[in-house]
């Protein structure tokens, strides 16, 4: 079945993300772009200020909008994937190989954490938010942003998951979309909600190189949620 890609084997999962044409591609912000804008533009002040870490950092896409706009005095990127891990173009700060549901960190470690694309791979991502909170220092801030249910793309894509595509592989992909109250419910108390939306915007479904049929227009939906310690 097709949700053992991300449900039932963690070894598939690790295949799909240890691809290097993969990791390649994901230098690129692509219909990404304007909710990562947000997200450091976001917390330009916080990032200013003090340690951050982002974990499932991948091949290093945010960090190369950081180049324009902000300078931590301390960045740890951190992902499972080793090919993204090598794959990152400018490395910035320090990288570290290592699961979000196993955080390699003291607690109470960073004033600001946050993980950008990288949990709707997931079924259950409780766990990563315990460690996601507990790594976020007294007073720091934890940041967490994904694809939002109703995503016209993985809405689409999610219709042909199993099928191959015109060059003869299986689609994958992420298959979690989540809703605002879905990720409240995610989040371990004693955790203070600052801010949470829904972000929208359309793309030009060319920009999706998608070996299946898309609408003629796309509406991506993204979720940004902002908790305090």
């Amino acid at each position: 079945m097709v949700e053992n890609y991300f449900a039932g084997s963690f070894d598939q999962l690790r295949t799909h993300w240890e691809n290097k044409d993969r990791a390649i591609k994901f230098r690129q912000g692509q219909t990404r772009t304007e909710a990562v804008h947000f997200v450091v533009k976001h917390h330009e002040n916080h990032i200013h200020q003090g340690s951050w870490l982002d974990t499932g950092v991948g091949a290093g896409y945010v960090q190369t909008v950081l180049d324009k706009w902000v300078s931590p005095c301390l960045h740890v990127g951190l992902d499972f994937s080793l090919k993204m891990l090598q794959s990152h173009s400018k490395p910035f700060g320090e990288l570290i190989r290592a699961s979000t549901f196993s955080l390699p960190f003291r607690t109470n470690s960073f004033d600001l954490v946050t993980n950008i694309f990288s949990l709707s791979d997931y079924p259950n991502i409780k766990g990563a938010f315990i460690e996601l909170v507990r790594a976020t220092s007294k007073g720091g801030r934890l940041s967490h942003t994904d694809y939002a249910k109703g995503d016209e793309y993985w809405e689409a894509r999610k219709k042909v998951h199993g099928t191959l595509d015109n060059e003869k592989s299986m689609i994958v992909g992420n298959i979690n979309l989540r809703t605002l109250s879905s990720i409240r419910n995610s989040i371990p108390e004693g955790t203070k909600i600052n801010f949470q939306t829904l972000i929208k915007y359309q793309v030009d479904p060319n920009q999706m190189n998608a070996s299946f049929e898309l609408p003629v227009t796309i509406t991506r939906r993204f979720i940004f949620t902002e908790i305090q310690k």
